[in-house]
């Protein structure tokens, strides 16, 4: 994803003022929750640091939900991910700017991704119910609400499928006591040379790689066709090859 504000990539707040719950965001919505209906069994899975930081804990267990793998520990302090529940989605995000035109994904902050109702058509037709998908309004500066629906987006497939290894890297990389996988995505010339395994992805056609986590969203060649035959609005793409391919 782009890395500069734009068509893709928005600043703003998650349900910034006027929650009837009185909360005056999403964090402050989570953390009422936890403090206040969540059931004292429960919160003890979040206390592992000591019952004062368990609302903190709370509110990043909700956030890794949407850009980490489900089934696992994110960090030391907090208990594995479950799968997102509807009251934990936000449910709008008032945008810092006014914007005409927005891409068919677009990042918020906090990594979060989200997609258009037509992008998210054509990933459920290829691999219905292996994403979570929650709608959300798009408010811009001026009252309004950006017309197209756009949906919260947590990837479903994870796998081990890319092949980097240090030679692929610049020789200044190289030299690095510690290469750690945003190295491979800072130079084009080292990215374009990752390779996949093709058994690896399986049958995945929107997938993350744990190697990258949340840093690489990965398509199939399949998936990228029908989003170009919909005349969908992306950031540019890079093709990787398969293992074996030149």
């Amino acid at each position: 994803m782009p890395d500069s504000f734009g068509k893709y990539f928005i600043s703003g707040t998650f349900e910034f003022a006027d929650d009837p719950t009185g909360a005056e965001s999403w964090s402050e919505r989570l953390e009422m929750y936890y403090r206040f209906g969540m059931p004292e069994k429960e919160k003890l899975r979040f206390q592992r640091q000591g019952e004062k930081y368990g609302a903190m804990t709370y509110k990043s267990f909700v956030l890794y939900k949407f850009i980490d793998e489900h089934g696992v520990e994110p960090d030391p302090h907090t208990p594995p991910l479950t799968a997102i529940e509807e009251a934990e989605a936000p449910k709008w995000f008032s945008a810092e700017k006014s914007h005409r035109v927005l891409g068919d994904i677009v990042e918020l902050v906090d990594r979060i991704k989200v997609v258009s109702g037509k992008m998210r058509d054509i990933i459920e037709r290829f691999e219905p119910g292996v994403h979570q998908f929650f709608p959300i309004e798009l408010r811009l500066p001026n009252g309004s609400v950006f017309p197209e629906p756009y949906y919260t987006m947590a990837v479903g497939n994870w796998r081990d499928s890319v092949i980097a290894k240090p030679e692929m890297l610049d020789p200044a990389f190289q030299q690095l006591e510690k290469i750690s996988p945003r190295s491979y995505l800072t130079q084009l010339s080292s990215f374009r040379k990752l390779r996949f395994r093709r058994g690896d992805i399986q049958d995945a056609h929107l997938w993350r790689e744990r190697f990258f986590g949340e840093k690489l969203l990965c398509f199939s060649d399949a998936l990228m066709q029908a989003f170009t035959e919909a005349g969908l609005d992306l950031p540019t793409a890079q093709h990787l090859a398969e293992e074996g391919d030149l």
